[in-house]
């Protein structure tokens, strides 16, 4: 069955175990995740034969990107001892899987966890918990399940 243009609910995040053969665990009640994109630096490959300036692309450059999550203190998933918060204090780039709701292949990459944030706190709003990431090493579109 062919792909299909679907809304983002159904979407998982899922943070590997690190294990030789790696476990991945869904991230819990994620509200948002930026795009995951790379760049491609130019390299200039001009030569004394060249008419105008030449280029060639460089090494694939991950690009940062944010996760938004409920604020669950409690939750292990988030949590520093098997979670999110232990990505963060690590300071190692991690794995993890994307699984776009309704499409056949998600992502697979490793990232290191640059940041972490808990709040902001309104009387109305929901409280979120925060990661910001930096990837490491190659994007692969993947089969994830």
């Amino acid at each position: 069955m062919p792909d299909k243009p679907s809304i983002g609910a159904g979407s998982v995040l899922k943070l590997g175990d690190g294990a030789a053969t790696e476990a991945f665990t869904a991230v819990a009640k994620i509200m948002g995740i930026d795009p995951i994109t790379q760049t491609t630096p130019l390299v200039e490959s001009t030569t004394l034969d060249s008419l105008a300036k030449e280029y060639i692309g460089g090494l694939a450059d991950g690009d940062e990107f944010g996760v938004r999550a409920q604020l669950l203190m409690d939750e292990v998933s988030h949590g520093e001892t098997a979670g999110m918060d232990k990505a963060f204090l690590s300071k190692q780039p991690v794995s993890f899987q994307l699984k776009f709701n309704g499409q056949s292949k998600g992502l697979s990459f490793k990232a290191l966890c640059t940041q972490r944030g808990f709040g902001g706190v309104t009387p109305d709003g929901i409280m979120e918990h925060t990661w910001r990431m930096k990837i490491s090493g190659a994007v692969t579109v993947a089969t994830i399940t």
